[in-house]
């Protein structure tokens, strides 16, 4: 199983970065991956929350479901329906948030394992690693800039993708 973790620092208290994470079906607004998303469920938060995301890759999309949910400080999503994701399967990721100086730090972490046996293997250490820190870094820079503009993310946001961290 692949796993990493990508963080950045975001200038705002922790309960700030929380409410825009736990706003489950709106994730399209601060992450540029996700252009269109919505919630699947009746309920609006919590274990067993689902939503559908739309992703930039045409005719991409997720399902997720809420399989851990700890109010203020992360959740734990399995991604149990995918289009158009080739290489993997049995993808699952937490978000959360932290104190961190005066301000919170932000983090993704995702994990998965690959399908194609032998060639899923070689794909993930060649290409599919490092587009998912690429996508790691982005998720938690749209956050960043989300929670400290107030502003959705757009095409042409400027993000500080430099700033996030991958472990």
């Amino acid at each position: 199983m692949t796993k990493m973790r990508v963080s950045i620092e975001v200038d705002a208290p922790p309960a700030e970065v929380w409410s825009a994470i736990s706003d489950f079906g709106n994730i399209f607004r601060w992450n540029p991956a996700v252009p269109k998303s919505h919630l699947t469920s009746d309920q609006p938060d919590g274990v067993g929350t689902t939503r559908h995301c739309d992703l930039t890759v045409p005719g991409a999309s997720i399902e997720e479901r809420v399989i851990e949910w700890q109010p203020g400080s992360h959740y734990r999503v399995d991604i149990y329906e995918s289009k158009r994701v080739p290489f993997v399967r049995n993808m699952n990721a937490e978000v959360g948030v932290v104190p961190s100086g005066k301000g919170s730090m932000a983090y993704f972490a995702p994990s998965y394992d690959t399908s194609a046996g032998p060639i899923g293997k070689i794909m993930d250490r060649l290409v599919m690693r490092r587009q998912y820190q690429k996508v790691g870094r982005a998720f938690v820079a749209g956050l960043k800039y989300y929670v400290e503009t107030g502003q959705d993310v757009e095409q042409n946001s400027p993000l500080a993708k430099d700033q996030a961290l991958v472990a």
